[in-house]
Formats: structure tokens, sequence, C-alpha cells
């Protein structure tokens, strides 16, 4: 048998002789011995331009975490406020309402 013939014939016999169930029950029993964990992470490591645009979520934001000083001037409009959420002694005098 020529070499191409027994490599399609070889191949042919991997590919209908493999059983969908025996890798996931190899699989199964893998331990992963260099993974990173959050422990293994320096504060501040990660920065905004290694993070996908909406992959962090209300659930990831801890409560209070964000004042102010973090908030972009102009970005927030009308949507972002709950009603009655802002009383008047709350805004700043001479402060400028743009509603989007």
């Amino acid at each position: 048998m020529n070499p191409l013939k027994r490599f399609l014939a070889l191949s042919a016999l991997l590919l209908f002789s493999t059983q969908p169930g025996m890798a996931w029950a190899q699989a199964s029993d893998v331990v992963c011995d260099k993974c990173v964990n959050t422990s293994d992470i320096a504060l501040d490591a990660i920065t905004s331009n290694r993070i996908k645009n909406g992959a962090v979520r209300n659930a990831d934001i801890a409560l209070d975490s964000i004042g102010g000083s973090r908030i972009k001037n102009g970005s927030l409009t009308n949507a972002d406020i709950a009603p009655n959420s802002i009383s008047g002694n709350r805004i700043k005098n001479g402060s400028k309402f743009h509603q989007r």
C-alpha cells in the first residue's frame, strides 16, 4: 500500500473509531497547575484597555464604589437617573441641565 493510501486509511480509522464520551471522561480529571487565580493578579493590574466593552455589569460593581469624581462630565442622561433620586439640595448652583 502506498504511503498516501496508508495515511488516509489510518486517518479514517482514527476519525471513526473515536468515541464521543471518551474525550469528556479524559478531560474531567484535568488539574490546572499553572492557572491564574484572583490572588495571582496585583491590585490595579487590569486596566480598562484589557477589558472587553460591555463586559462589566452592574453585578460586578460594588455598591458606592463609583463616586462623582469617576463619572465623565456630560455622560449621564435622564435614563441613568432614577425618578425622585435627586432632590433640589443635591444640585449645584449654576449647574446646567442638558436633556438628550
